[in-house]
Parts: C-alpha cells; structure tokens; sequence
C-alpha cells in the first residue's frame, strides 16, 4: 500500500486509521473476515474468505507478532463498504489468530516518520515484547521526498531487521502499492523513488533471509477506486487486498517449513531460497546500488 505519505497537517486532514477491531496495549482483536462479498455478486478476485486463510494458515507456529513502521503500518485508509473496518496488518493477525487464540499482536506504527525514527521509537519496545514474527513496512515516508537516499534507508531497514533475526524471529518486509497519484498531489517522481525503495527492500530480505511481498506490481494497482479521500492512503478495500497477499505469502512459508518444532520455520528460509535458485544477495551500500540498477521508471 501507497498512498500513506504526506505532512503532519495533511494526515491530520485525510485518511484515518481504521478503529473497529485494532489491537490495543494488549492486543486484543475483535473477529473479522478477509474479505465479505461488498456488492451481493461474487467476491472480490483479490481477496480471500475466512475458510481460505485458514487452509493456507493451519498449523503455522507463531504465537506473538509485532507491526513496525510508518503510517502503512499503522493503518491508516477509509472504510469501504463490504470491506473489513480494520487495516491490514490487523486482519492478518486475527487470521493468524483464528488457528492460535492465544496469539499476542503489538502494532508500534506510526504515520510521518522516517525509517531512522522508526528504528530509534520502535525497534527495543518490539524487541522486549519478544515477537516470533514481524511485519516490517518503513521507507516510504523517506521516498516521498525528492532527497530520498536508498542507501541511508537501506542501512535503517538493515538495523531494523538485523535484531529481530538476531533473536530468531521470522520477518516478513512489504513494497508499497504503486497507486496512481492525483494529479493535483504533490511527490514528483514519489512513483520511481516507491519502485526504488521496494527494490532495496527485496534485496534486504534475500540478503538478512527474510520474506518479501512485493506489492509494487500488483494488479490491483491498476484499479481507480483504492484510494482514500486524501489520495496518499490506500482506503481499506486496499488494505484488505494487501492482507491476502499477506496471507499468502504465510502461508507458503508455512507450506515450506518442514516438520517439527514450531521454529523449524525459521529455518525454511535458507531451503526457499535454494528451491528458488536465487544468486546471494549484495550486502551494505551495494544493496542501493543493485536496487538502482533494479528499478524501473
């Protein structure tokens, strides 16, 4: 998701968070679906239903999981009709929830801030909740601007990251939708510098072992109604597509992890990659430079 970006006067002016079933201080969830049929014809081609999350989730092995990041994290976007009232990261837990009732869930995001303040406010208050599993999406509020620098934001994303592995927990990095902006916004360029920053960030994921979804290519992007009312914010029909997508990807992990102890999962990275036949991934300041040279437009 994309459109999460603006000054603190315009996001106190546009797109809200989503309120009903968020998780608090102790994370607790009310229950909600994937995705409901919003027009009475067939369901939303992008989304999943309950009883799909829970084929792809059955029997994963996490048990408490923490949100870190800008505003994408933090969930902000407009209710669409027939569509959760939650963001994405929170339907995503209370999918993973529905295998593991007990399941712990922290969100620290928060809008406006750059990766830098993401690592120095949310990094140590994620780890002393002590994840098993956590959701990165940061970088996108330093891309709004003209002097976006990957290679600085790749360092922060590395910092981030780098702790949550070092204490065995699974992490899984997001590239934002590429929505089209209005014309009347500003952020000239905001669309190759998001392609940039998904491109650093997938060549992070290989190199730190952890998972991707790239979201920068999705179909979805395409369509003209997933915005919200301020034009940064996807709107909750966005985030429900990007909470299927995250499922999925789960759910692969899940599906690759082999049998045993509910780390074992963990270590199914290292096999995904060779399955997939993926050269090594560049480290340190070659990672800006590779997702240079990556990116598109």
């Amino acid at each position: 998701m994309r459109r999460e970006l603006g000054t603190d006067r315009e996001s106190r002016a546009g797109a809200r968070p989503a309120r009903r079933g968020e998780a608090g201080e102790e994370g607790k969830l009310t229950t909600v679906m994937l995705t409901e049929d919003p027009t009475g014809d067939a369901p939303d081609p992008y989304c999943l239903t309950g009883e799909e999350a829970d084929a792809l989730l059955a029997g994963h092995p996490w048990r408490r999981i923490a949100v870190l990041g800008d505003s994408v994290a933090e969930g902000l976007g407009d209710p669409v009709p027939g569509y959760p009232d939650v963001p994405w990261a929170t339907q995503v837990a209370q999918a993973l929830r529905r295998q593991r009732p007990e399941l712990a869930y922290r969100n620290f995001g928060r809008r406006n801030i750059r990766a830098a303040h993401v690592r120095a406010s949310q990094l140590d208050r994620a780890l002393a909740f002590g994840p098993d599993l956590a959701l990165v999406a940061c970088g996108g509020y330093d891309a709004l601007w003209p002097s976006f620098e990957p290679e600085r934001t790749a360092e922060e994303l590395r910092g981030i990251i780098t702790p949550l592995r070092t204490d065995g927990c699974e992490v899984l990095t997001v590239g934002m939708m590429d929505l089209p902006l209005p014309p009347e916004s500003p952020g000239r360029g905001f669309s190759t510098r998001l392609r940039l920053l998904s491109r650093v960030t997938e060549v992070i994921a290989g190199e730190l072992d952890t998972l991707h979804l790239d979201l920068s290519h999705h179909p979805a992007a395409e369509l003209p109604d997933l915005l919200s009312a301020d034009g940064r914010h996807a709107n909750l029909r966005g985030h429900t597509i990007a909470a299927a997508e995250t499922v999925r990807r789960l759910g692969r992990r899940v599906r690759a992890a082999p049998e045993g102890p509910a780390n074992s999962v963990a270590a199914a990275g290292s096999s995904e990659a060779a399955d997939s036949g993926a050269a090594p991934r560049p480290s340190g300041r070659a990672a800006g430079e590779a997702a240079r040279s990556g990116a598109t437009r």
